[in-house]
């Protein structure tokens, strides 16, 4: 099953921008169909439209091909962490409920993407 994977996190994190070098290993290492990374202040009005605080890094929300949210919350930043995820959301293991706010992000990103005047 292809994934979606989204980080939340912050330029001035370091302990985000070492998670980034992680997350991007894995996305290139594994079939995730898209991964962004999303810095919280860059798309502070993205985030806002939505109602989406982000108080912990990283944060990270993993969404089926179908858009369909599995997770979304704060993890630890390792390598294991993340790939233990991938592996329960491709075996449709995650299904604790997943606030709305988190699929309205997903849905506005897909909406974004298939809009080239959106960027």
């Amino acid at each position: 099953m292809s994934l979606q994977l989204i980080c939340l996190c912050a330029e001035w994190c370091g302990t985000c921008r070492d998670f980034r070098v992680l997350f991007d290993r894995h996305a290139a290492s594994t079939d995730v169909d898209r991964t962004l990374w999303l810095d919280i202040e860059t798309h502070e009005d993205l985030l806002d439209d939505l109602g989406i605080e982000v108080e912990n890094f990283p944060t990270l929300v993993i969404a089926r091909a179908d858009q369909s949210v599995c997770f979304a919350g704060p993890i630890t930043p390792f390598a294991e962490t993340l790939a233990r995820l991938c592996r329960a959301a491709r075996a449709d293991e995650l299904r604790a409920p997943v606030e709305g706010h988190w699929q309205a992000l997903v849905t506005r990103l897909a909406a974004d993407d298939a809009d080239p005047s959106s960027r």
